[in-house]
């Protein structure tokens, strides 16, 4: 007996020669339920209907006959007395009995399709598998009818360096082609905040599918931590590793650190390349020849500093085997200076120079000298409030001069020469802008009431900017006039010089500027100024 389709409980159906076709009014889209339409058709064993095409045309509903696919065939039960499923969690084989010729059951393969989906298998179904059983005639024999989608095991998560931590001794390149050697980037420097390592995060894998349709989990990447160590910080994301201060990074145990000290274990040299840190420095060895040290911090070397510059901005400098200049050499530092032995170098600070055996032909300048065991020879040592040392000059007669300066009237000089060098560059900055007006006032006075809006506000912009030097230049003269008014303040005269051995002629006693030579050597002295005389 023919089948009735089971559409036409729903929709107008008409079978023509090349298929199915059904027709959704407008008006009767709202009343056509799709599920129970699509749940009729599998109540009835239809094994060869499309879903979404059917989906589509009655979403569409345009009133006329739309095709939905081939016509109908319908599954027998009978056929699943004759097929033998055996199921693993990833593969399903079929075994189709020839005893079902017999019977007068002859599969297709939607047939086939249709008996896994009944006993259970609903993913990777191989339809090319079944139309070859059916279209090779191949019973009994066992074949694979489905095949599940393994799992994909997530990545583990691995980290990233944003830096170079070990860093190469290659010379950096000049703009003119030029290999720098003493600017070398050996030392990985980074500021707060900087981004040291980045994690690629585990991924959580990709979900398998059994034949049966049961999603199988993937079992997930491994994480990874941040190697997070000292003076680092983690973002919010957990993603970054960050700098929590400026500093040089480190490897320490794995973990990446970010050390406050620069600790450099042998000379200075081509090696190492100058040094430019934001916190302190620490060097074992010695700084040669040519070479810079700049710090923020303290700096401590354990060697010797020949003919080099060495610059603490914030911090104290002490130098284990003294300084030798050879050519232009300076050692700076706000908060002190601590050396064996200095030769020919420029040495300053705000704080107390400390030397423990020679200044030889040194320029100094410094707060306080304390040298109590140590020779001062030739050149020149300034200090503001004390100078003490073993002895001063030598039997040569080298002249050496030791002076004690007025802290706040040099301050005031220096702040006076400052402001005269500024006075200098604004008025010659003035002097073209005054022949502009010049020649501008010649070019009005001749045009008379032609001049045009643009002219008017071209020299409205020249008469504002020789203006405001003006009132600048003005300013600087009222500031420079105070300072000197300064000058003449009466000096408090507390500082001192004291010798504890001989003083040698040739030597120079400068305090407040008030100048005193050794004609005759002398020893065990302390000087100090009274009444504008230096007294003993």
């Amino acid at each position: 007996m023919e089948n009735k389709n089971p559409l036409e409980a729903f929709v107008p159906v008409e079978t023509r020669a090349d298929g199915l076709y059904i027709k959704v009014a407008p008006e009767a889209k709202q009343t056509i339920d799709t599920k129970k339409l699509l749940a009729g058709l599998e109540n009835s064993l239809v094994n060869n209907f499309e879903a979404s095409r059917i989906q589509e045309v009655v979403a569409r509903a345009s009133g006329a006959f739309e095709k939905i696919g081939p016509e109908f065939t319908y599954y027998n039960p009978k056929l699943e007395e004759f097929v033998v499923v055996r199921v693993t969690p990833m593969q399903a084989y079929l075994r189709l009995s020839s005893l079902c010729v017999a019977s007068g059951v002859r599969p297709t393969a939607q047939d086939l399709v249709y008996c896994l989906k009944q006993k259970g298998i609903r993913f990777g179904i191989i339809k090319e598998k079944l139309e070859e059983v059916v279209a090779r005639v191949i019973y009994d024999t066992e074949v694979l009818a489905a095949e599940g989608r393994a799992p994909t095991a997530g990545e583990d998560a691995h980290i990233m360096l944003e830096i170079q931590i070990e860093r190469d001794s290659r010379p950096t390149i000049k703009a003119d082609g030029t290999a720098d050697f003493r600017n070398i980037a050996a030392f990985a420097l980074v500021k707060q905040g900087d981004i040291l390592a980045r994690k690629k995060p585990a991924t959580p894998g990709i979900p398998g599918t059994a034949v049966s349709g049961e999603a199988l989990a993937p079992a997930p990447g491994k994480d990874m931590p941040l190697p997070q160590g000292k003076n680092t910080t983690v973002s919010e994301d957990g993603v970054y590793l960050m700098a929590g201060k400026a500093g040089i990074v480190v490897r320490e145990g794995g973990l990446i650190s970010v050390g406050e000290t620069l600790v450099v274990d042998k000379d200075v040299d081509y090696s190492v390349g100058n040094i430019k840190h934001t916190g302190e420095v620490t060097i074992k060895g010695s700084v040669l020849p040519g070479f810079t040290i700049e710090a923020e911090g303290n700096i401590t070397i354990r060697g010797s500093v020949d003919s080099a510059k060495v610059t603490s901005r914030n911090g104290n400098i002490v130098i284990g085997q003294g300084v030798l200049g050879k050519a232009a050499t300076f050692v700076t530092a706000k908060d002190g200076i601590e050396i064996e032995f200095a030769q020919d170098a420029v040495i300053a600070t705000e704080r107390t120079l400390k030397i423990l055996k020679y200044c030889l032909l040194c320029e100094c300048a410094c707060e306080n000298v304390e040298a109590p065991h140590a020779n001062i020879i030739g050149g020149s040592v300034q200090a503001f409030t004390s100078i003490v040392a073993n002895s001063v000059g030598n039997e040569k007669g080298t002249i050496t001069k030791i002076s004690i300066l007025d802290k706040n009237s040099t301050k005031i000089k220096e702040k006076l020469k400052e402001l005269a060098a500024l006075k200098a560059k604004m008025e010659k900055d003035l002097d073209p802008i005054a022949k502009q007006l010049r020649s501008k006032a010649q070019i009005f006075k001749s045009a008379g009431d032609t001049v045009s809006v643009r002219q008017r506000d071209e020299l409205k912009k020249w008469v504002d900017t020789f203006n405001n030097i003006n009132m600048k230049l003005k300013y600087i003269q009222e500031k420079m006039g105070e300072l000197t008014k300064r000058l003449d303040t009466p000096v408090s005269y507390d500082g001192f010089i004291t010798i504890h051995g001989p003083i040698y002629p040739g030597t120079e006693i400068i305090m407040y500027g008030v100048r005193k030579v050794i004609t005759q050597m002398v020893s065990n002295k302390t000087y100090r100024c009274k009444d504008r005389t230096i007294v003993d």
